[in-house]
């Protein structure tokens, strides 16, 4: 089912725990929020893939030195529900400027001219980030793929999580074609 909570107001670097009974059987999890990472820039970005034409909606911000930052992204296109995008890691470019695209580059799900585009960044901490990078890894030709490490006790699968998240708005424009 869904629980809602209309006066929960999480806190940065706050801890929380989760405690699930089912059945005698206790699920135990704990999480802690970690800051907002502010963007810089927001942005548009069409790349030409063999004649094909690709929207990704970018995002510059300057990542914070000598702390390990991750971040999670969901898109919805024209008010449809929204699908996990990716998650990244600041393994490579802890303190530098950095540039995260997202885009779908599945026919069916593509970014086109004129479509309104919510995304939603998350910063997450590493428990999460694990989860959803080893989802995102699973390639579904392989047989039998392992289930992503989940930050649940007790064998459950799925991920508890209190991130720090804003919404993007952009509707995808294409400039050159504006004249």
């Amino acid at each position: 089912g869904l629980y809602t909570s209309s006066n929960f107001k999480p806190i940065t670097n706050g801890n929380y725990s989760l405690s699930v009974n089912v059945d005698g059987k206790e699920f135990l999890s704990t999480t802690t929020r970690v800051p907002y990472v502010e963007v810089d820039s927001l942005g548009i970005l069409k790349d030409e893939v063999f004649n094909e034409t690709y929207y990704a909606v970018t995002f510059k911000f300057l990542d914070p030195i000598n702390t390990a930052n991750y971040y999670k992204y969901s898109y919805s296109v024209n008010g449809k529900p929204f699908k996990f995008s990716a998650v990244f890691s600041d393994k490579f470019n802890n303190g530098l400027l950095v540039t995260h695209e997202i885009t779908e580059r599945s026919d069916a799900d593509k970014f086109v001219l004129g479509d309104d585009v919510t995304i939603l960044r998350e910063c997450i901490n590493v428990d999460v980030y694990n989860f959803w990078s080893d989802l995102q890894s699973i390639d579904p030709g392989s047989a039998a793929p392992a289930n992503p490490k989940s930050n649940i006790s007790n064998g459950a699968l799925g991920f508890f999580s209190v991130s720090s998240a804003k919404l993007y708005n952009v509707t995808i424009t294409d400039s050159s074609e504006e004249e």
